[in-house]
């Protein structure tokens, strides 16, 4: 019954109508069809990609990134800052681009949803994620909304992996310093000062280290 029914969404994969193209290629992907991912990824290659790009971004994602790392690398590059926010994502798993996307993480004229697709994408996969996320949430200079991307990204990779504590540490001292910044550069100004006062308290509590330090402070 299932190869009849992926049978029928592959039929589907040159229709005219782009709606029903992105679905069927979204179902087959999905389902790790290999017939679909092999056209989409050798789409990628050629340039003629029968789907948004960000989709077939998205979906060579979800059919695991380092299996078609050659047909998602020059998006990298792309005039779109839509396309190229995907591929750094996408592309984080990858040893030989992620020296670039730290590049278009820390940058201030790099567009700001290129930015958090970046570090949300190396808070996974790269051991110095701290190493230049921590001076991002630090950074009074920086845009407000930049800084509550690193400090969220930096907060998943925290709850997930043995961080040193020193460096937890220093994690803490960032949020409290965005928890305390009247002067922060967000409409949402608020809202995130809030949230990372939030955040404070919970690392407080949740990792002895943090704890130890602001109770002998």
């Amino acid at each position: 019954m299932k190869q009849r029914i992926l049978a029928t969404w592959r039929r589907l994969l040159d229709d005219r109508r782009d709606a029903v193209r992105l679905s069927a290629y979204r179902v087959l992907v999905a389902n790790h069809d290999p017939a679909a991912v092999n056209r989409l990824s050798e789409s990628m290659r050629s340039g003629n990609v029968p789907i948004p790009l960000t989709e077939a971004i998205k979906l060579l994602d979800l059919d695991g990134a380092t299996s078609h790392l050659g047909a998602l690398r020059p998006y990298l590059r792309h005039s779109d800052p839509d396309v190229v926010a995907s591929a750094a994502r996408a592309l984080s798993v990858d040893p030989q681009s992620r020296a670039a996307i730290v590049r278009l993480a820390i940058n201030p004229q790099t567009p700001e949803e290129v930015r958090l697709q970046a570090l949300r994408g190396l808070a996974r996969e790269d051991e110095r994620f701290g190493s230049y996320a921590i001076p991002l949430v630090n950074n009074r200079e920086e845009d407000g909304d930049v800084r509550f991307g690193a400090m969220h990204s930096y907060a998943g990779r925290l709850n997930y992996n043995r961080i040193p504590e020193e460096e937890q540490i220093q994690f803490a001292q960032a949020v409290e310093r965005i928890a305390g910044d009247q002067g922060l550069r967000s409409e949402a100004a608020g809202r995130i000062r809030t949230e990372a006062r939030k955040l404070l308290e919970y690392l407080k509590q949740a990792f002895p280290a943090i704890g130890r330090f602001y109770a002998n402070r």
